[in-house]
């Protein structure tokens, strides 16, 4: 373990070694097999945050550059003033973007991908863009699974093959007369 820091006291945190030195925190990793698939692992964490629609189009806002908080706020339209303060508060705790205040009046706070955020650019990017160029097709599945259900939970005549086939994904068994 190294750090450019000249350390005053350490603790651990979720498999990490924080080092407060001088007034900031250094973070020191230590070897560990992460495994996402486990559920006490902290990955999920992570997961559960970038996973999250408004971090994802906070984090595909702020990557051409730093950005002021009520141009966030009106930028993506439907979220609140406050899921809005705790999302970014969220996110700059994850390192994944920081906070500058300026002291105007009134005061300027802007937001910025650190470079931790801005290794998954690329990633939100591909995402956000993935659900605007393939939303006709989901809703046309989603139309499509709806109908089947309808049509397997409607009991008749005409259903009647169709609730054969459907039997076992759906969990009940057929009758016939």
């Amino acid at each position: 373990m190294r750090s450019g820091y000249l350390k005053e006291s350490t603790f651990w945190s979720h498999g990490f070694l924080l080092e407060t030195c001088m007034g900031q925190q250094a973070i020191t990793t230590m070897q560990h097999d992460y495994d996402v698939y486990e559920d006490r692992c902290p990955t999920r964490l992570v997961l559960d945050r970038v996973a999250d629609k408004w971090a994802v189009l906070i984090l595909d806002r702020l990557q051409d550059g730093p950005v002021r908080f009520n141009h966030i706020r009106r930028a993506i339209k439907g979220i609140s003033q406050k899921v809005l303060s705790q999302t970014l508060k969220k996110l700059e705790r994850d390192g994944l973007i920081s906070r500058a205040v300026f002291a105007t009046v009134p005061v300027t706070v802007e937001y910025a991908l650190t470079p931790l955020g801005r290794t998954l650019t690329e990633t939100v990017s591909t995402l956000v863009h993935w659900a605007e160029r393939n939303m006709d097709a989901v809703l046309a599945a989603q139309r499509s699974y709806d109908e089947g259900r309808v049509a397997v939970e409607t009991p008749g005549p005409s259903t009647a093959p169709l609730r054969a086939e459907m039997a076992p994904r759906v969990g009940f068994e057929p009758t016939t007369k």
